[in-house]
């Protein structure tokens, strides 16, 4: 099943049985309620039959008369409006002597005015012995419809003990009690025991039409629920089906692939993580392309020299002199010395050059290391200076590597500062690391391209002449190391005009 389909049915499956529960109670609500509204306008409707009953009390002077005739107990129960009488009609009031006597011809008026209304003829007189009209309505009920003679089977008449006068045989707990009062004085009650459930056929076609409203909205609301879970569920889809487009697109090569990053949330979010995946992806093979192009031109130009070398002696153009054969080793020395820089590098990029890291003074290590690139400086006629080497702050961290980096900065400073510059190393401790600081005179670098000097194969000529020698790996090389003690390296402009490459190391 797609994840449209589980989405939606997991919606149905919460909203099919919530609206059902809804429902069923707000039906039982309404019919309950309905039920006792039937009850209150039915114990309503006994109002006057109460104070009916009070009066008959007073004028028999107590209950007996019930007790003897109780026959007369569902007529009590009876409207108190009697009966009109049925008979000849009131004889009309005496004529007013005083009064004009009518005119036999009234004055003409405008003749526009419209002709008089016919006068209606007179009712015909009484017939006394004809049977009364008959009401097409039946008797009167009440405004819900119950007539009063269905109560006396659930009514009864109890004294002011509670004691049963007349009536249906119930006990008192189970009805509901209407005093009936003479003079301030409870001298009965009227008991009508509720009803429990509805069967007048008024009552139930209401009912009914209540229970298909209520299944009507139910019906209309799941199925809103169900469009909205699916419009939802394809809102969620979509993404995702555009990042598996994307994915498929990745897995066949095309690191160009990008996916449209359309919404703020969890899945926007990975959207953009797609795409700063695919972007790295796409850097991480620009550099794997350039890293080949670059370690095919480092190792073309020192095997090309000695392929040179070696086919003019072969040629006997040129005799395996002193001078050739230490040209010959120079070039056979740079290339052994690019093919190790590789070697580590690659083992440290892959995390396999396990370092066995101990406590020692990076300030007394780099110390030895300066005093070894004197003659080195010398040749140059640079002027170098180191200030701090005898800081003993301690640092974790493995002697070889460190020396390494060291020494591959240094060669750094040398091979690309200006005859009679200066180089400058500083040693300085603060509470969490050790700062070493290796500064040399003009030439700079541009701002634009510090960042990239740790880049492998890179130099900042733009000819990428190898006129100062080195295989563009050292500073590469440094930088992994100081990643390996858990520190880092940053390169900077020099106050002293030159570059500044700075290396932090943490306290032990």
């Amino acid at each position: 099943m797609r994840i449209a389909h589980k989405l939606l049915l997991a919606n149905a499956a919460v909203i099919v049985p919530i609206v059902a529960i809804v429902g069923l109670l707000s039906y039982r609500s309404v019919e309950r309620g309905f039920l006792a509204y039937v009850r209150d306008l039915e114990m309503a409707r006994l109002a006057p039959a109460v104070e009916r009953l009070g009066r008959a009390y007073g004028a028999e002077g107590g209950w007996d008369f019930l007790r003897e005739h109780p026959e007369c107990w569902g007529e009590m129960l009876q409207r108190e409006e009697p009966e009109p009488r049925r008979g000849p009609p009131p004889p009309p009031p005496p004529p007013n002597e005083d009064a004009p006597p009518p005119r036999d011809n009234p004055p003409r008026g405008d003749p526009r005015d419209p002709p008089p209304r016919p006068r209606p003829p007179p009712p015909p007189p009484p017939n006394e012995h004809a049977p009364p009209p008959r009401d097409e309505r039946g008797p009167p009920n009440d405004a819900a419809g119950h007539d009063p003679l269905e109560l006396p089977p659930r009514a009864a008449l109890f004294d002011a003990n509670q004691k049963l006068v007349v009536g249906a045989r119930f006990s008192p707990d189970a009805a509901s009690l209407t005093p009936i009062r003479w003079h301030e004085r409870t001298v009965g009650y009227l008991g009508v025991v509720p009803i429990r459930r509805l069967e007048r056929e008024l009552d139930l076609d209401y009912l009914g039409s209540q229970r298909r409203q209520i299944g009507l909205v139910a019906g209309v609301a799941v199925v809103l629920g169900l469009v909205v879970s699916l419009l939802l569920a394809r809102s969620f889809v979509a993404p995702i089906r555009s990042l598996a487009r994307g994915t498929e697109r990745l897995r066949r090569g095309e690191l160009e692939a990008r996916v449209a990053v359309g919404a703020s949330d969890e899945l926007g979010q990975l959207a953009r993580d797609f795409n700063a995946l695919a972007k790295t992806l796409s850097d991480a093979e620009i550099v794997r392309k350039q890293w080949f192009a670059d370690t095919s031109h480092e190792l073309r130009t020192p095997v090309a020299v000695l392929r040179a070398l070696i086919e003019a002696i072969q040629d006997g153009v040129r005799e395996p002199t002193p001078e050739t054969l230490a040209s010959l080793h120079e070039q056979v020395t740079a290339l052994a010395k690019l093919v190790d820089d590789i070697h580590d590098l690659a083992r440290l990029d892959a995390g396999e050059l396990r370092l066995e890291k101990r406590p020692l003074a990076p300030g007394i290590v780099l110390g030895r290391i300066f005093a070894a690139f004197e003659a080195r400086f010398a040749s140059r006629k640079l002027t170098g200076e180191i200030i701090g080497a005898s800081s003993e702050a301690m640092v974790r961290g493995n002697e070889v590597r460190l020396t390494q980096l060291f020494t591959n900065v240094l060669e750094n400073c040398c091979r690309y500062t200006n005859e009679g510059g200066r180089v400058r190393v500083t040693v300085e401790a603060t509470p969490r690391e050790v700062l070493l600081r290796f500064e040399d005179s003009p030439p700079s670098v541009p701002k634009n391209e510090l960042p990239r000097l740790f880049e492998r194969f890179y130099r900042s000529e733009a000819s990428r002449s190898r006129e100062h020698g080195g295989s563009g790996l050292g500073l590469a090389i440094v930088e992994r190391i100081a990643l390996a003690h858990e520190g880092r390296v940053v390169a900077k402009q020099s106050v002293l005009g030159g570059l500044c490459v700075e290396v932090a190391l943490p306290r032990c």
